[in-house]
């Protein structure tokens, strides 16, 4: 065990004291003869945990007697207190180290107990940075809370007298709520200049700041839906990639784009279809178009 660091032992009781209506009297002696304070919990199922701090390097002796009697095998017991730390025993649990939800507070738990004198390194990153704060309950024990306010994985680096704790780095996904109004669509097929008659016209939909729902793309000309149904890749990051056939150069093209059954931002995207080129709109500029240049031929 560690010095000045908090360390515990469970006593189980259940097997006689399922209702932990017992008394647990823990004795600790230094190596000096002077006796250590320890505080018990009483757990309320037949188990009870015992806190303390051990001041000094030595061997320290333990008497724990339950209900007035020593426990068999287990009292006296001769413990050796060293300095040090040893991050393979910190403990991190709790619902915000499994999963965590968006825009609300989520929260695991650091345990230290154990584990020695060390400083407690913590990082949260993923797709946006979180709100962190951290607080030392003062009982070998940390409670963390983060406030993610994007969706998707989120990498938790936990140190502890900088190595890395078990389970360390963790992968939070953080689950976002269905929001239509953060998905957008950019590319030709959904620009008004760039909306012209083509075998083919493609757009980008990001949702990566939505959960995840299903995506639907209908283009509407003057005659109504056109027949050929656009193509719709998800790419598994949170895009997709859309292709459809545009209705015929001068017709109104209007593309419906929605997620989760609500239009997008933009939609639906009312356009005309353009030529497929317009070489009037097209302009020279250069310093070897400033120049008139005279050539003879003899």
């Amino acid at each position: 065990q560690f010095v000045n660091c908090i360390n515990s032992f469970t006593v189980d009781a259940s097997a006689v004291d399922k209702a932990g209506d017992g008394t647990v009297e823990p004795t600790i002696t230094g190596p000096s003869g002077k006796k250590v304070n320890s505080h018990v919990k009483n757990n309320n199922d037949g188990t009870y945990k015992v806190n303390y701090i051990l001041p000094d390097e030595g061997e320290y002796k333990f008497d724990v007697k339950f209900d007035g009697s020593p426990i068999p095998g287990a009292s006296p017991v001769a413990v050796k207190a060293t300095h040090g730390a040893d991050p393979k025993r910190v403990k991190v649990y709790g619902p915000g180290i499994e999963k965590g939800f968006l825009n609300q507070p989520n929260q695991f738990t650091i345990e230290t107990i154990n584990a020695g004198n060390g400083g407690i390194g913590l990082s949260v990153e993923g797709p946006t940075e979180a709100k962190v704060t951290c607080r030392d309950n003062r009982d070998g024990t940390c409670l963390v809370e983060y406030i993610p306010n994007e969706g998707g994985v989120y990498d938790v680096a936990i140190k502890f007298a900088d190595e890395n704790v078990p389970g360390s780095v963790f992968k939070v996904p953080v689950q976002s709520e269905v929001d239509a109004t953060k998905v957008t669509a950019t590319g030709a097929g959904v620009d008004p200049n760039n909306c012209r008659a083509a075998a083919s016209l493609p757009f980008k939909v990001n949702a990566k700041r939505s959960a995840k729902a299903p995506l639907a793309v209908e283009v509407i000309s003057d005659k109504g839906p056109i027949a050929q149904k656009p193509e719709i890749v998800d790419n598994k990051d949170g895009t997709y990639d859309v292709l459809y056939v545009p209705p015929p150069e001068g017709s109104k093209c209007d593309v419906k784009v929605t997620y989760g059954g609500k239009d997008i931002q933009g939609s639906p995207f009312k356009m005309k279809v353009k030529k497929k080129s317009e070489p009037k709109n097209v302009k020279l500029s250069g310093p070897g178009l400033d120049k008139k240049v005279t050539a003879s031929l003899s």
